[in-house]
């Protein structure tokens, strides 16, 4: 059972990151300031 809602936990965090990584790539894209180099980097922590 302890590793069913560990699971359960990781999912909610790869979400949550996901989310808040799609949000950012949105907001740098409105803003003009998304270039090839915070693509990179996005890339890279991803």
């Amino acid at each position: 059972m302890a590793e069913l809602g560990r699971k359960f936990l990781y999912r909610i965090f790869c979400v949550a990151a996901l989310i808040v990584t799609v949000y950012l790539m949105i907001d740098l894209s409105l803003s003009h300031t998304l270039d090839i180099k915070v693509m990179v980097l996005f890339g890279i922590i991803f």
